[in-house]
C-alpha cells in the first residue's frame, strides 16, 4: 500500500514538473529555533544595557551592587544597592532605566512562563551577573509587595497559564 502511494507520488510529481527544468533545484530543511529559547536569549541580551546603566550610578570604589525590581503593568518598585567594604549605598533608578526594564519584561512576557513580577540581579564589578527571575511561586516579600489592584491588572493584561494560590487570594482581597 505504501509503496504504491509512493508511486503514484512520485508519477504526479514527475507530471507536474512538465518538460522544461525542474521548478525547484534543491532545498535544505531549516529547523526554526525553538520560540521560547529564541525570546529568553533576546530577553537576556537587554539585561546588559540595563546593568550598564545601573553600574554607572555606582559611587566611586564599590565592589558589587544589588538591584531588585518588582513590576506590573500598574506600578513598580526599584531597589539598588551598592556595597564597598563594610559600607552600604542605597541609589535611584531613574526613570529611563525601568523603561529599560518595562521593556524586557514586556518582551520576556511573550515567553510561555509568561513576564516576571520580580527580576533580581546581583552585579561583581568584574563584570560577573547573577540573574534571578520571580514568577510568584512564593510569595514576595513585604518590601516587594505591590497593592492587590496592581497584580488584578497585570492579569488582565498577561493572561498566564498558572496564578499562584497565594496571588489568587492576596488579589481576592
Amino acid at each position: 500500500m505504501a509503496d504504491r502511494f509512493m508511486e503514484e507520488f512520485r508519477q504526479a510529481f514527475e507530471d507536474a514538473q512538465g518538460d522544461g527544468p525542474p521548478a525547484i533545484q534543491s532545498f535544505q530543511i531549516v529547523e526554526e529555533p525553538n520560540a521560547d529559547e529564541a525570546l529568553a536569549a533576546e530577553a537576556s541580551r537587554l539585561l546588559e544595557p540595563i546593568v550598564q546603566q545601573l553600574a554607572l550610578l555606582g559611587p566611586p570604589g564599590w565592589e558589587w551592587f544589588a538591584a531588585e525590581f518588582s513590576f506590573t503593568v500598574s506600578a513598580e518598585i526599584a531597589l539598588l544597592r551598592f556595597f564597598a567594604g563594610n559600607q552600604q549605598r542605597d541609589v535611584y533608578v531613574p526613570e529611563p532605566v525601568t523603561a529599560m526594564l518595562r521593556n524586557q519584561r514586556h518582551l520576556a512576557a511573550r515567553m510561555s512562563a509568561g513576564p516576571w513580577w520580580r527580576l533580581i540581579l546581583s552585579v561583581l564589578n568584574s563584570g560577573q551577573l547573577s540573574v534571578s527571575y520571580d514568577y510568584g511561586d512564593e510569595p514576595f516579600p513585604q518590601h516587594q509587595l505591590l497593592p492587590p489592584q496592581n497584580y488584578r491588572d497585570d492579569l488582565r493584561t498577561y493572561r498566564r497559564p498558572h496564578v499562584p494560590q497565594w496571588l489568587t487570594e492576596y488579589t481576592a482581597q
